[in-house]
Order: structure tokens, then C-alpha cells, then sequence
């Protein structure tokens, strides 16, 4: 995760229907440096993004794309275990403390 306002500028699809008279538009956006490359992607394949945060290293990030659907950024797991051994059951398979330190990591 970068810091807060570690961005490059990347140019952008703006879709008619999120402007604000109706057209499409390419526009100069900052995008956190981090995630620059997967926006990148997304866009380049056809799927347009409409909004992007890396989460800052204070919680989750996400990549909204056009549509309303949402990427969700999570951070990684210490351990190496997979996120549903700590989300669906709460607590991890294996005897590990990376469950709290993440949580704690998220804030929650």
C-alpha cells in the first residue's frame, strides 16, 4: 500500500453517463501508485474503472468499476493462509496469530 497522495496521473475513460453533459471523455486522473497497474489493466481489457483507492495502508482497498460493481483490495494475509480460514469461520485453520494482527491491522 502506498501513502496518501503517492499518485501518477493516468488517462482515463469518463462514461457519458458520469459526466456532466452526457458525452464520453478521456481525462487526466491520479491514480495511487500502488494499484496504478491493475486500473491499468482493467481499463486496457475493457473494463472501466470509475474509482480506485488502495486503502492507504488503514484498511481495504477498491477499484469501482462502471456498472456498479466493485474490486475489493485486500491486504495480505502473514501467514499465508487463505482469507476464508479467517473470515467464514472467524478464526484460523491453523495455529497462527495472524487473524488479530490483521484484524487489528484493518481496524476492526
Amino acid at each position: 500500500m502506498c501513502g496518501w497522495g503517492d499518485t501518477i496521473e493516468m488517462r482515463l475513460v469518463v462514461p457519458a453517463r458520469l459526466s456532466h453533459d452526457g458525452k464520453i471523455y478521456r481525462r487526466a486522473v491520479a491514480i495511487d501508485r500502488c494499484i496504478a497497474p491493475l486500473v491499468a489493466a482493467l481499463n486496457n481489457a475493457g473494463i472501466r474503472t470509475v474509482a480506485s483507492c488502495c486503502g492507504h495502508g488503514k484498511g481495504m482497498g477498491n477499484i469501482a468499476l462502471d456498472g456498479g460493481r466493485e474490486l475489493i483490495i485486500r491486504p495480505a494475509c502473514i501467514c499465508g493462509h487463505l482469507w476464508s480460514d479467517h473470515f467464514d469461520s472467524g478464526e484460523c485453520s491453523a495455529a497462527c496469530h495472524c487473524t488479530e494482527y490483521t484484524m487489528e491491522a484493518l481496524g476492526l
